[in-house]
């Protein structure tokens, strides 16, 4: 027996010490429910997808080593909470000899995960965490419609560092309110911080198509809620990667002080499907391209960009703002510019005189033209230069965005909005009125006292810094009560519309900065108001006698629409089946207004006893083509009814008026003017702007159903 003892006191060896050796050589796939991973029961091994499930918390500790079999992944549905410590990182890499970018799958985050929960100074307080780990050889963290928080990490040699994806806010291609506040589908900002991301072919793509602050309507933005951060990248070294930042949906991006250097492309690349991002603090040295800037309404102030090997910063959509930047010694130019009249003072482009600042710009209208073709040179307002390098340590002065050009007001509240540094609050009279946060837009209503008022406006940062005091003086007017619009037609096909309402007595009536209604002392207004084409947008005030007193305004809309005379006269034409030639003769040389059909008028000819239609637009070619010609000494026999004279006695007169009822004439002496004589002998001087008024004053309303009883005619052209 003792010669099987060296066997025995292997097998009790290999009993006693397997759990240790199955756990450290376990391979995990599947689902997972909530366990604690740690460095003394590592390294693990994961050989496939190992999803964390819905309710489920998968934590890793400090010091513990996860490696990954080709391909394999975790899928996060539920809590990730990686924490490891600076001295004692978790790593998480390719469990291959020979690794390489791409070995495996990485940690997707779905739109079921936990997203992270951050207090208000941006600072982690619980949920979805990936801190203090070395992540390398795999796909690289990709995260959809959720927002865990990456924070001091390692993530290097992988295809994508991070992947930030979603269309969480949207429907049906259309992006919804980030709020949530018209989807149910609220947006919470990623926060990505104080990582170093390095020797990825891609550093950070952002690419969620949400978290914009309009919808998308067929007439262009509507802009609705309040502005949400999609990512915010922040304190991170983002280097050696094929390229370092690229935006591609996605609005309110917010990088501030990053180092993104050595990136063989662009260091930060941002399409034109996201707008309104902000670059601010960052140094963006020593890449291809430093910024390529494909997006509305930037954000640009303080950062370096410096020692980039092509261009320091191309810009193809016009920014919000570029400003206290040092832009200066890359390669190529300074300044690639592609839009016109581009605003990008007080900047440091490394000299102060122009010709050796404007050097470093190319402001041609195509950077791919050949050198033989001639083409303009784009306009950009540079000037004045900052004349040594801005400092970070600066806060910037207030940027107003609000219109501001009007030293006084009626209103009680002035509106005042602009752009401000991040982590910066606005003072308005030494008190805060917009907090220190993380976006840069700002806006306040000021309350108004009656008279002058004098505005000072200043920024302070969290270092206590202040910015200059920007000074603004209104006087706000004394006030009447607003003039009230009485109901009106919202569309119309006329080209003039009756608007009437009532005002203070001893008040005027204004539209559209046109005095209509002088000042009297009636309180009642009429007025004939002349529409264009299309959409009419009338702003309506009343003023009083004294020159400060001005109402509020109020406004309406009218909309002209086009007649489409060819529709209507064939779709006429269809309708009438059965003709009443009593009827036609009744009502020929009279005007027909069609009650059922928008008011259509229609002038029954007592040439053929047809009727023709009358609008706007054609009506002085109908009427020339119908008109009977007349000289001007008869049509002196024909009293108009504005004259106040009488119908005269004279047989002879009242035979001509007789024949002439119900016709329009062709005054041939005096250029073609049209004159038309009611059926009661009056005589009407036509023109282009009072015709239809005219018309319908005198036309006689009738049904669909007699109308139909007269065939109708076409004028000839």
């Amino acid at each position: 027996m003792n010669k099987f003892k060296p066997y025995y006191l292997l097998l009790l060896a290999l009993v006693f010490f397997a759990p240790l050796k199955m756990q450290a050589a376990t391979s995990f796939s599947g689902t997972i429910s909530s366990p604690n991973w740690t460095e003394s029961n590592g390294p693990y091994i994961v050989s496939g997808v190992m999803e964390v499930t819905k309710g489920a918390v998968l934590t890793i500790g400090p010091g513990t080593e996860v490696r990954f079999n080709p391909g394999a992944k975790i899928l996060v549905n539920g809590e990730l909470d990686v924490q490891g410590t600076t001295e004692n990182p978790v790593i998480m890499t390719s469990a291959t000899s020979t690794p390489k970018s791409g070995d495996w799958g990485g940690i997707e985050f779905t739109d079921k995960a936990v997203s992270a929960t951050i207090d208000s100074n941006g600072n982690y307080v619980k949920g979805s965490i990936i801190k203090n780990a070395i992540i390398k050889f795999s796909q690289g963290i990709k995260i959809t419609d959720s927002s865990p928080y990456i924070a001091n990490n390692q993530i290097t040699i992988n295809e994508t560092g991070i992947t930030v994806l979603g269309t969480k806010a949207t429907s049906g291609g259309i992006v919804l309110d980030g709020s949530g506040a018209t989807s149910g589908k609220a947006i919470i900002p990623v926060y990505i911080v104080n990582n170093t991301i390095s020797d990825n072919k891609t550093g950070v793509i952002i690419e969620r198509n949400n978290s914009q602050d309009y919808i998308v309507t067929p007439a262009g933005y509507s802009y609705i809620g309040s502005k949400f951060i999609t990512t915010y990248l922040g304190g991170n070294m983002i280097s050696s990667n094929n390229l370092g930042v690229k935006i591609n949906k996605g609005d309110n991006n917010v990088l501030f002080n990053n180092s993104i250097k050595y990136n063989f492309g662009s260091g930060v690349e941002i399409g034109a499907a996201s707008r309104s991002n902000v670059l601010e603090e960052n140094t963006i040295n020593n890449n291809n391209i430093g910024v390529d800037l494909n997006s509305e309404n930037a954000f640009l102030i303080q950062n370096n960009i410096k020692f980039n090997f092509q261009t320091g910063l191309k810009i193809s959509k016009k920014p919000g703002i570029i400003m206290l930047n040092n832009i200066y010694n890359n390669q190529g130019y300074n300044l690639d510019n592609r839009v016109y009249n581009l605003i990008a003072d007080n900047n440091y482009w490394g000299a102060s005189d122009k010709d050796t600042v404007e050097s470093g710009f190319w402001l041609k209208g195509d950077a791919l033209i050949s050198t033989s073709t001639l083409v303009s040179i784009i306009p950009v307002k540079a000037e004045p230069y900052s004349v040594s390098e801005n400092s970070t340590a600066i806060v910037m002065d207030p940027y107003m965005t609000s219109d501001l050009t009007s030293t006084t007001t009626i209103y009680t509240k002035l509106a005042l909005s602009g752009l401000k540094p991040l982590n910066t609050a606005v003072y308005i009279n030494n008190i805060k009125v917009v907090e220190a946060d993380n976006f840069v837009q700002w806006n306040y209503n000021y309350d108004l006292s009656l008279g002058d008022n004098r505005i000072s406006i200043f920024y302070r940062d969290k270092d206590n810094n202040k910015s200059n005091p920007k000074i603004i003086n209104i006087n706000k007017l004394d006030s009447i009560a607003n003039p009230i619009l009485n109901p009106y037609s919202a569309k119309t096909t006329n080209a003039t519309i009756v608007l009437s309402g009532t005002k203070q007595s001893g008040a005027s009536v204004i539209i559209n900065d046109k005095e209509i209604v002088p000042v009297s002392p009636e309180i009642t207004w009429t007025y004939t108001y002349p529409l264009a084409k299309g959409l009419n947008n009338l702003t309506i005030l009343s003023k009083g006698a004294n020159e400060d007193q001005y109402s509020g305004e109020i406004y309406a809309t009218i909309e002209r629409t086009e007649i489409q005379v060819s529709d209507i006269i064939t779709s006429e034409k269809s309708l009438t089946k059965s003709v009443d030639a009593k009827l036609a003769l009744k009502m020929a040389g009279r005007l027909l207004l069609q009650t059922e059909n928008l008011g259509n008028i229609w002038y029954v000819s007592p040439k053929d006893n047809k009727r023709y239609f009358i609008s706007q637009e054609t009506a002085l070619a109908t009427f020339r083509s119908l008109a009977m010609g007349v000289s001007e000494a008869n049509i002196k026999l024909l009293t108009t009814k504005e004259s106040g004279l009488k119908l005269s006695l004279l047989k002879s007169v009242t035979a001509l008026r007789n024949r002439l009822k119900g016709y329009l004439l062709l005054r041939t002496e005096t250029g073609g003017q049209i004159s038309y004589v009611d059926v009661s002998g009056y005589r009407y001087d036509i023109t282009n702007d009072n015709l239809m008024d005219i018309f319908r004053k005198l036309s006689l309303g009738i049904s669909n159903a007699n109308l139909r009883k007269i065939n109708v005619g076409e004028a000839t052209k």
